[in-house]
């Protein structure tokens, strides 16, 4: 097992509907191409300090990394469509993390309410996905 590697903090986070992505990304990423996602992109407005981290193992048939990315957040999610997720780091990075084919991330959300004091009313999001590479450098455009 590899060590983690976590973003240094989290700009931003949108989604995006897998399906829309270029079918080749996954040759793309393998021939170490530039990968410039056009598809329309849905911010996500979040709360408190999301993090986004990657645990990378190797396996009998090579590398196999998982993405955990955590936030707080006021809207729910669709469900209409499968999701992939846009992450843009404070250094201005911007990763990917999903693929247009499956298996797609995998999203849990836990609705909680705030004390009648004034805390938020929010959903608990955790989306994983493990893929060989699973959190992609990207361009957006």
């Amino acid at each position: 097992m590899e060590p983690k590697f976590a973003l240094p903090g989290i700009r931003t986070i949108e989604y995006v509907n897998a399906d829309k992505l270029p079918n080749d990304l996954t040759l793309m990423r393998q021939a170490r191409m530039p990968i410039i996602i056009y598809t329309q992109r849905t911010p996500i407005p979040f709360a408190g300090e999301p993090t986004c981290e990657t645990e990378s193992a190797n396996e009998n048939k090579g590398k196999r990394q998982t993405v955990t990315l955590s936030f707080q957040s006021t809207i729910t999610l669709p469900e209409e469509f499968p999701l992939a997720f846009v992450v843009t780091d404070q250094t201005g990075q911007t990763w990917l993390v999903g693929l247009p084919e499956e298996p797609y991330p995998l999203v849990t959300s836990v609705q909680t309410f705030g004390q009648p004091e004034g805390d938020i009313h929010a959903l608990n999001v955790e989306v994983s996905f493990t893929a060989p590479e699973a959190l992609i450098p990207v361009s957006i455009a």
